[in-house]
């Protein structure tokens, strides 16, 4: 049976967070089995991002400052889609 999220009935959901728009985002499902690999390469492209964006505030460079937080976007949307992934594979 999926619920309204798209999570099965069996999902244990441990922590859900909500975005800036007031919408539900479902961080942790069964104890976060996104593969370790991706996870890793997920968070180091958040804060590659972060330093650019920094970078870019600290020189003034406003290009350098958008890559970075594009860098991030990327980060967080394939974050995204690990979780997602995770709720259909059981």
């Amino acid at each position: 049976m999926q619920g309204s999220w798209g999570v099965s009935a069996k999902t244990v959901v441990k922590r859900v967070e909500v975005t800036d728009k007031g919408l539900p985002l479902v961080v942790s499902c069964n104890g976060g089995r996104v593969s370790r690999k991706n996870k890793v390469t997920n968070g180091a492209r958040i804060v590659e991002g972060q330093v650019e964006e920094t970078l870019g505030r600290v020189t003034r460079d406003s290009e350098l400052e958008a890559v970075g937080q594009r860098t991030q976007m990327k980060g967080r949307l394939r974050q995204a889609v690990e979780r997602v992934k995770d709720a259909f594979t059981k």
